[in-house]
């Protein structure tokens, strides 16, 4: 079985802060924990034989979190860095991933990525991914389990608990998992400088200039800010329901006069 983990360096919010609702750029940088996550669920299902790869696109220093991913298990790496890829937004980012993926690991049996990056938790380039490779996906999962022949997938939505079974040829996106901070031993360490790391560019794959960065994206973040209410909530005893219902009147008759 071949994983190809799509992973992305983030911020280190906790060590730089936000500045204005905004992750600042150029301090300490993680792996995104998302994509740790994944990254985990795939060391976990990987048996003799299996292979996981890791894919990062971004600046030199993206190199650390890939190295990361060669500490905690995954068996070789690729690091797509170019000035030209710098500025992509999601469809651009996608349109890259997938190509490197058609043309250098073509022959994958499962895609697993985070949700979600921390630096801007648009959770499209998953989806976008999926569409672009043809295969099916499924999004936002806290648990995988191997199967026979197959991987088992499950995530929670509106109080209920979906479980999925995905046969090769698909991607899986993974919101939670375990919450422990796994911390390389020192052979792993050495070991992870000695696995294959290959450094692909903008002229090791068929694309264009204009299909990557800046040039081939379509979304141009201008602002964020956080969004404030000056409602205040009531709250609700439901042991009551006919004084809950009294509460509620009461509030819709005091706001529409």
């Amino acid at each position: 079985m071949k994983i190809l983990l799509m992973v992305k360096q983030v911020p280190d919010v906790s060590v730089s802060g936000m500045e204005d609702g905004k992750v600042p750029r150029g301090g300490p940088s993680v792996l995104n924990p998302q994509c740790e996550y994944a990254l985990d669920a795939a060391t976990l299902l990987k048996s003799e034989g299996d292979e996981v790869i890791a894919i990062c696109m971004g600046p030199p220093s993206a190199r650390e979190s890939l190295f990361r991913c060669l500490e905690l298990g995954a068996d070789r790496a690729y690091h797509l860095c170019d000035p030209d890829f710098a500025g992509s937004d999601v469809w651009a980012t996608a349109k890259t991933l997938s190509r490197l993926v058609l043309e250098r690991e073509s022959d994958f049996d499962y895609v697993f990525c985070g949700q979600k990056a921390a630096d801007s938790e648009t959770g499209q380039v998953p989806t976008m991914v999926a569409e672009l490779l043809g295969v099916p996906q499924v999004g936002a999962c806290y648990r995988l389990a191997k199967g026979t022949g197959s991987v088992h997938a499950w995530r929670e939505r509106s109080g209920r608990i979906e479980r999925y079974e995905l046969g090769p040829r698909a991607l899986v996106a993974v919101e939670r998992g375990c919450n422990v901070h796994r911390l390389p031993s020192v052979s792993d360490f050495l070991n992870a400088r000695r696995k294959e790391l290959t450094v692909l560019t903008r002229q090791d794959l068929s694309i264009n200039r204009d299909e990557c960065g800046l040039k081939g994206s379509h979304t141009v973040v201008r602002n964020i800010h956080f969004l404030s209410s000056s409602r205040e909530g009531i709250k609700l005893h439901l042991d009551d329901t006919s004084c809950a219902i009294d509460t509620v009147l009461r509030s819709v008759r005091r706001r529409g006069q």
